[in-house]
């Protein structure tokens, strides 16, 4: 009976736990700063060394949750305060799961470049929204952008691009090996249009 008794605590315990963890990914996405202070010192206590549990998911989800939404002010508390200094640092190798075995929401949390790439392509998003030309080549290294973007672990970049008439010829794009693999390269050189 006591082991009945343990195991219902248990699944309350996590339960609530995982109801906590994604109230705080609800906070980081909205910008919720009073939310995302209330919540933090209980899933992640100062007082308490990180360890890697099954109960509470990493600290780096809600900062890859705030960076992904561009979320500065939730960002910049999770990462400057005592309180949450105490979680393991930012892109710890703590977290050792292979990205194939977490749930789709949470495997950018295994790249970090991939989080820092959606923080960023909200940004080019705005840019484009209001008349960025999509065809601008660098000076240095003399390449356009969807030639840099094509480069990136992720496509979202060269997607939004595309949207706004991004030009293929003469972009150099063709000419960059992605790290997203070949296969949707060779799609993409072949229609032009979008990477899926």
């Amino acid at each position: 009976m006591l082991t009945g008794a343990r195991s219902g605590l248990t699944l309350s315990l996590e339960t609530n736990l995982r109801t906590l963890f994604m109230r705080l990914l609800a906070a980081c996405k909205q910008g919720s700063l009073s939310t995302v202070r209330s919540i933090v010192p209980t899933l992640y206590p100062a007082s308490s060394p990180p360890s890697p549990s099954a109960l509470v998911p990493p600290f780096k989800i809600a900062l890859a949750t705030a960076a992904q939404h561009g979320q500065a002010d939730v960002l910049r508390y999770l990462l400057s305060s005592p309180q949450c200094s105490a979680s393991h640092t930012p892109w710890s190798s703590q977290f050792q799961k292979p990205p194939s075995s977490l749930s789709e929401q949470w495997q950018m949390v295994a790249h970090p470049d991939l989080v820092v790439i959606c923080a960023i392509s909200s940004s080019v998003n705005f840019l484009l929204e209001k008349g960025a030309d999509v065809n601008v080549m660098l000076w240095i290294p003399p390449w356009s952008f969807l030639a840099h973007a094509a480069t990136l672990p992720s496509i979202d970049i060269l997607n939004a691009l595309l949207d706004y008439r991004a030009k293929l010829p003469g972009s150099t794009a063709r000419g960059r090996l992605p790290r997203w693999g070949t296969s949707r390269w060779l799609r993409f050189t072949r229609e032009g249009d979008r990477c899926e």
